[in-house]
């Protein structure tokens, strides 16, 4: 268990100084979901896209999940490649988010 907690609190450590900003929450990585801004640069975090041509329950060409950004917690990584929020997800819950930038969407 001290080895697991160690390793975690040194990615963590390391995940730190990839952005250049300090990681106080739980991190949630989502490499693989498309998202927006929706052009706003302190507002809100829409992801997991429901495409037009997926069946779903809900109508197609939406976000399914959002998070509220806090404050302007906001860091692009030394490579951009990536970007990390502090994020509000209207439950309480208040997380590290990071995101793949190739998955942006723009314009939605």
């Amino acid at each position: 268990m001290i080895d697991a907690l160690k390793e975690y609190t040194d990615a963590r450590e390391r995940l730190s100084e990839y952005f250049d900003a300090p990681i106080w929450h739980n991190l949630i990585i989502n490499l693989e979901d498309e998202w927006t801004d929706y052009g706003s640069e302190h507002s809100e975090i829409g992801f997991d896209y429901q495409t037009p041509d997926e069946d779903s329950e809900w109508d197609s060409g939406e976000f399914m999940d959002s998070f509220e950004i806090y404050g302007t917690s906001r860091w692009l990584s030394k490579d951009k490649k990536y970007t990390l929020f502090v994020g509000n997800d209207g439950c309480g819950n208040r997380d590290c988010y990071i995101l793949n930038n190739e998955k942006r969407l723009t314009g939605v």
